[in-house]
């Protein structure tokens, strides 16, 4: 997948890109948390996940593997839509996060989907990586050690 233009839209990757050498949303092997904010006007979803460089031609993600605490901010959340989330780590095989905002909807710029297994699923206005915490292997990556 090239990135392109969307990659400036996402705000905050140059901290990823710094950690795995590049932004690709696709990276995100596994959702350690999530943060639901709700107002009276808007919404608001933080994820805590942890990223892994993909290779496609070794498994993935890799349990030797060094994975790297991101936490993403998304505003202005609808139609949310999680499946087979609860009891740990949610493993996300196809995390993608599309521009949508050629198609003029109001409050409406980007597409956040699982497209391998439908897990997670989401519209927002806008996206920015948080923190980025350092390189840790899978065993010793715990919620809320960024």
């Amino acid at each position: 997948m090239t990135w392109g233009d969307k990659v400036s839209e996402v705000i905050g990757v140059d901290a990823v890109e710094a950690m795995l050498g590049r932004w690709s949303p696709s990276d995100l092997a596994y959702v350690e948390g999530l943060r639901l904010y709700l107002k009276e006007s808007t919404s608001a979803l933080e994820i805590s996940a942890l990223f892994q460089r993909r290779v496609r031609e070794k498994g993935w993600p890799s349990p030797d593997g060094m994975v790297y605490p991101v936490s993403l901010a998304f505003s202005g959340v609808r139609n949310l839509s999680l499946e087979d989330f609860g009891g740990g780590r949610v493993q996300i095989m196809g995390f993608d996060i599309s521009s949508v905002a050629d198609r003029g909807w109001e409050n409406v710029n980007f597409e956040v989907s699982d497209y391998e297994d439908g897990k997670l699923f989401f519209y927002c206005v806008s996206v920015r990586v948080l923190k980025v915490g350092a390189a840790r292997t899978l065993a010793n990556a715990h919620i809320g050690r960024p």
